[in-house]
């Protein structure tokens, strides 16, 4: 088997009412999805979730530094596949975009091995468990007392036993009455 293509999309979802972080007001939420194709019609899938900032950067790492350093290669060499886009930044830098790109490399080429495998990566990596504990996440720093109110009751509704919310507001005051 042998990497013949890697495509990158972004995917862009406007929010009708923005919400924040403590760094930034977000009006759109953005992925960029990595599918790995093969030549015998497998692909992987991984997906990067930038919210509104960073996705050209995080789309072009990938098209244009380590898409070329994979065609050709077999896909299932997930290991030295990581270690030749990790060389690869070596002059750039392996951290930020770098180590995001490289990771989604590595996720799309994992979930390409499970695939021809007929197994789930899970089980690939030496599973531990068959369920894994899930919660809510939400709470932006953008939503009033009573928004964060409405979220979390939802996700408990939804069966949730937690839920993530944001702190790191500019007033310590108001992040206590939110918590």
């Amino acid at each position: 088997m042998k990497i013949d293509d890697v495509r990158v999309t972004k995917l862009v979802m406007p929010l009708n009412k923005p919400i924040a972080d403590s760094t930034h007001v977000l009006k759109k939420i953005e992925w960029i999805v990595v599918e790995i194709l093969t030549d015998e019609g497998i692909t992987g899938n991984s997906y990067m979730l930038t919210f509104d900032y960073g996705t050209e950067l995080l789309a072009g790492i990938v098209e244009t530094e380590l898409k070329k350093q994979i065609l050709g290669q077999d896909p299932q060499y997930v290991t030295r596949l990581w270690e030749t886009t990790w060389k690869c930044t070596e002059y750039i830098g392996q951290t930020g975009v770098a180590a995001w790109g490289i990771a989604a490399i590595d996720i799309a080429l994992w979930d390409l091995l499970g695939k021809s495998l007929g197994a789930p990566v899970y089980k690939l990596l030496g599973a531990y468990r068959d369920e894994v504990p899930i919660y809510g996440s939400g709470g932006w720093l953008s939503y009033s007392v009573d928004e964060l109110l409405d979220e979390a009751s939802r996700y408990v509704k939804n069966g949730f036993k937690a839920v993530k919310m944001k702190v790191g507001s500019a007033r310590l005051k108001r992040d206590v009455e939110r918590v």
